[in-house]
């Protein structure tokens, strides 16, 4: 009976150390959580908002205020918030620039890195910020572009969604 326990035992730590160690790269493997010129997750540009909120089997978080434009948000993806115009999901802002972008670019990189990675990037100045600069990185063939504002040599905003949302300065302004 020792024996039997002690092999159960054994096994069940095995197991349990085994499934630790492939933890993080579950979850770093996850690529539905990328922010990418299509969607994140489960949301995607274009969809109705009603239908996001089924899929992730919550309602948005927050009041929402105006039915024409407005930013939600969902608890299932702490950091993002969503723009809905007239019921639809149009684009999405990183809150928490840590998060991770199909274009591989961090709010660490500076212009000239992202320069060297994206030579197909439209870069111009800033609505608002002299010293700034947008970053587009539109889809080829698609309505859609994420999209960097850079302030001081580092990136300050990050988005993604469809034209002419993502590229709206101001959110629902």
């Amino acid at each position: 009976m020792g024996w039997d326990v002690f092999g159960t035992m054994t096994r069940w730590i095995l197991a349990a150390v085994a499934l630790a160690a492939l933890s993080p790269a579950i979850a770093g493997a996850n690529p539905g959580l990328t922010l990418g010129p299509s969607g994140y997750g489960v949301v995607v540009f274009g969809q109705p908002l009603g239908a996001a909120e089924r899929l992730l089997g919550q309602r948005v978080g927050g009041r929402r205020l105006n039915p024409d434009c407005d930013g939600v948000t969902f608890k299932a993806y702490p950091g993002v918030r969503f723009m809905v115009e007239k019921g639809v999901i149009t684009r999405a802002d990183l809150l928490d620039l840590s998060l991770p972008n199909s274009t591989g670019i961090t709010a660490r990189m500076t212009l000239e890195e992202i320069r060297r990675r994206h030579p197909e990037a439209t870069i111009g100045p800033h609505k608002y910020d002299p010293k700034g600069h947008t970053i587009v990185i539109r889809t080829p063939g698609k309505p859609s572009a994420v999209v960097f504002e850079e302030s001081q040599g580092r990136i300050t905003r990050i988005r993604a969604g469809l034209q002419p949302a993502v590229e709206y300065v101001e959110g629902c302004g």
